[in-house]
């Protein structure tokens, strides 16, 4: 997967999800982090009174920032809950402008409308 480095679009998004989890140590961090990277001093004054106890007392030169070699892994483990992704593909006929028919095809992933019986 390529990445777009955007660290503003970041910055935004990660602003966004702290609004609706305020709690979240990790989006704390995370949106600590980038403030500081951007240089984004009224929002770091903003932080430094609004965020978590922990994350307020780390002052921007102790903040530890991964360098170009380091990074953080997530891993997801989907452990029979969730129904295999399969995918729906589609031929669609289109009309052109001309009068004349082209077919397009689409795909799309879908989930199987069932869930799993698990004993009680």
């Amino acid at each position: 997967m390529k990445q777009s480095r955007q660290p503003n679009d970041a910055y935004i998004d990660y602003k966004k999800a702290l609004e609706i989890y305020p709690n979240n140590h990790y989006l704390q961090h995370d949106v600590w982090r980038l403030a500081n990277a951007l240089q984004m001093t009224d929002d770091v004054n903003q932080f430094k009174n609004s965020l978590a106890r922990d994350v307020t007392q780390v002052n921007s030169d102790s903040i530890q920032t991964k360098t170009k070699n380091q990074g953080q892994v997530v891993i997801l483990v989907e452990n029979g809950i969730v129904a295999p992704k399969q995918e729906l593909s589609l031929n669609l006929p289109i009309y052109t402008s001309r009068n004349d028919m082209r077919f397009y095809s689409i795909a799309v992933p879908i989930y199987q409308n069932y869930l799993p019986e698990y004993p009680l």
